[in-house]
């Protein structure tokens, strides 16, 4: 097909495409940046990527099939705790 265009077609085609490669660049940047540290429920940032925990209010908002794995299905309790790996014992 390159050979049958012009050749500034093909310069139009590959500039479009490059530009169009940037806009989806910089909306998944400010879509990612919103979702993960501007939202107002988890600002400044959503610290499960540090420390492994998740509140039971987060879970049953944001993963409510892993909720309902965990918890089972029905109304969300007060204050359960949350899942944790336990610890190694340091005696063996």
């Amino acid at each position: 097909f390159g050979a049958e265009v012009p050749y500034w077609v093909v310069n139009a085609a590959q500039l479009a495409h490059g530009e169009e490669a940037t806009l989806c660049a910089l909306a998944l940047f400010v879509w990612h940046f919103y979702n993960v540290h501007l939202r107002p429920s988890i600002f400044p940032m959503n610290w499960a990527w540090l420390n492994g925990h998740i509140s039971t209010e987060a879970l049953h908002e944001e993963h409510p099939l892993e909720y309902e794995r965990l918890f089972g299905g029905g109304a969300q309790p007060a204050a359960a705790p949350v899942p944790t790996a336990p610890k190694p014992d340091p005696g063996k």
